[in-house]
């Protein structure tokens, strides 16, 4: 019979035999493998259809593209500017006496996003004929071999890609300005400031373009 203070017995060291160091490799080579798929999956990285953009004459010189040339996007202030934005290029589009930035810093709509009634109505106001409908890439296609520009409502949120999906993020409602449709129909335009325009994915375009009813706004310059 051992004292309290004598010193515990000493365990007999763990045999480990062939097969248990088998399991423990495939774990950690299960491991190793997952945390491989975690990061590869992450690569592609959170994308908008506004995160990149084109030059202009590089999709000119590409003669992939009917293109709305010499649109004058202006940079606004506030994150709900883009409808003075939209309506700016639009309106300045087809009449040289307009400054485009000018205009967009003048219409309201910079901190609350403007309604399609409030874009109608503004360009109403201004002498021009305007309407709102439930569009089409066929209208949109419509307006550019016309060499007008369109105002579209879509969902221009970031989606987080991974190798094997998308996943959406908080819906974000934007106004953009369709400057042009790829000749094959794969891809569709949209004006950006500094002679730009953003390349989207026609079946990513249309999912977004969706989540507004497929709303176009078309403005036409006011008969004499």
């Amino acid at each position: 019979m051992s004292s309290p203070t004598d010193p515990a017995p000493r365990r007999a060291p763990r045999r480990v035999g062939p097969g248990a160091r088998s399991r423990r490799r495939a774990r950690r080579g299960l491991c190793l493998f997952a945390s491989f798929l975690l990061f590869a999956c992450a690569l592609p990285g959170c994308i908008s259809p506004l995160t990149f953009s084109t030059p202009e004459a590089e999709l000119l010189a590409s003669d992939a593209y009917i293109i709305v040339a010499g649109i004058d996007v202006p940079e606004v202030r506030g994150v709900d500017g883009c409808g003075a934005q939209a309506l700016a290029a639009i309106l300045a589009f087809d009449d040289p006496e307009i400054d485009a930035a000018e205009l967009g810093e003048t219409l309201p709509w910079h901190d609350a996003g403007a309604t399609p009634v409030h874009l109608l109505l503004e360009a109403r106001r201004r002498g021009r004929g305007a309407s709102i409908a439930r569009g089409s890439i066929d209208d949109l296609r419509a307006e550019v071999r016309a060499d007008r520009p369109a105002m579209v409502m879509f969902d221009a949120s970031p989606e987080v890609r991974t190798l094997f999906s998308r996943i959406p993020t908080t819906k974000v409602m934007h106004w953009a300005v369709v400057s042009g449709v790829a000749i094959d129909g794969g891809r569709v335009l949209l004006a950006a400031p500094g002679a730009r325009h953003h390349v989207v994915d026609r079946a990513d375009f249309q999912r977004r373009w969706a989540r507004s009813d497929y709303c176009l706004i078309r403005i036409r310059r006011a008969a004499p």
